[in-house]
């Protein structure tokens, strides 16, 4: 029997694709019922922004993986993270641009751009400390 034997940065890694694949399915803008508008949320998964972010997820953890085969590759992580932290963050400021619909006033954040940032600030850390010990 073969037993993966993973480091701490690769580990990171993998929690932080895991927080991104969650973030993609939970709410990034959500409003309640106010006048003639009815409560509702835009998750990720509803616009192209989360299918981008989930590619660029299963990127970061191939990469994990493929680390694992003696390639060091987690310079692989870099990229992915820059960009799902960065798109986590700016889906953060700016989350009733998801949905046109609805008054700004009335919109709030959901859960799931902080975990997408919080997922691309991991994977982005883990990529520098996998280029730190190597």
């Amino acid at each position: 029997m073969r037993v993966l034997k993973l480091k701490v940065s690769e580990i990171a890694c993998l929690i932080g694709v895991a927080l991104v694949v969650i973030g993609i399915f939970l709410p990034w803008a959500k409003w309640p019922s106010w006048g003639r508008y009815i409560a509702g949320s835009v998750s990720g998964i509803e616009v192209v922004d989360g299918w981008i972010f989930l590619i660029f997820g299963i990127v970061a953890g191939v990469s994990a993986f493929k680390s694992l085969n003696g390639l060091g590759i987690g310079f692989l992580r870099l990229f992915p993270g820059v960009i799902l932290f960065l798109g986590g963050f700016s889906g953060v400021a700016s989350y009733s641009g998801f949905t046109e619909r609805v008054p700004f006033d009335i919109v709030e954040c959901g859960i799931g751009c902080y975990l997408i940032a919080v997922g691309g600030l991991i994977i982005l850390i883990s990529g520098l400390w996998q280029l730190h010990t190597t």
